[in-house]
């Protein structure tokens, strides 16, 4: 959870309030309810010409609303409502989702530098660079076969309840 964080929540409610000096807020929250239940909610940093997607959340549990796209639909209308404030960029960041290939017209590259000078940084790079393969691995995996990203997870979740359940019994046998 990226929001857990001790102050990330507090500073996102605050950066979302007018300024003391009256400017406006440097990020929107946006949402999609139904009813009294939010189904849907975008927040992005904003400046006077661009809206930067921060976090998406969407309704996925009950499948009635999630068939209707509940994100695309928020999405498709904040779009329209960022561009008839005057915001001519909207950037819903970074990563590959297939929503973003529907609603932008291009995809900006992004690089990364690491420059190791000493042997920690090596290992850390080594290992940085494995996880982001692992990461790139499992998005590639889940998008070939939606679902199986998660139904790897429960399979590693119930191996790893084993693994405990087999080393408690031998704590206690022991």
């Amino acid at each position: 959870d990226p929001f857990a964080a001790h102050g990330v929540m507090e500073m996102l409610k605050s950066a979302a309030l007018p300024a003391p000096d009256g400017a406006p807020p440097s990020v929107e929250w946006h949402g999609l309810a139904l009813g009294d239940r939010v189904i849907a909610v975008f927040i992005g940093a904003v400046d006077r010409l661009r809206y930067a997607g921060m976090a998406t959340s969407f309704e996925n549990e009950d499948d009635a609303i999630a068939r209707t796209s509940p994100g695309e639909l928020l999405l498709a209308d904040l779009i329209l409502d960022q561009g008839a404030r005057g915001r001519s960029m909207f950037d819903l960041g970074v990563g590959e989702a297939p929503y973003k290939t529907t609603f932008c017209d291009q995809t900006e590259a992004l690089v990364e530098t690491i420059l190791p000078f000493t042997l920690r940084g090596r290992i850390v790079l080594a290992r940085a660079q494995a996880l982001r393969a692992a990461k790139h691995a499992a998005f590639a995996l889940n998008r070939r076969w939606p679902g199986a990203l998660k139904a790897t997870r429960g399979l590693v979740s119930r191996l790893k309840g084993r693994a405990q359940a087999s080393t408690s019994s031998d704590l206690r046998e022991g």
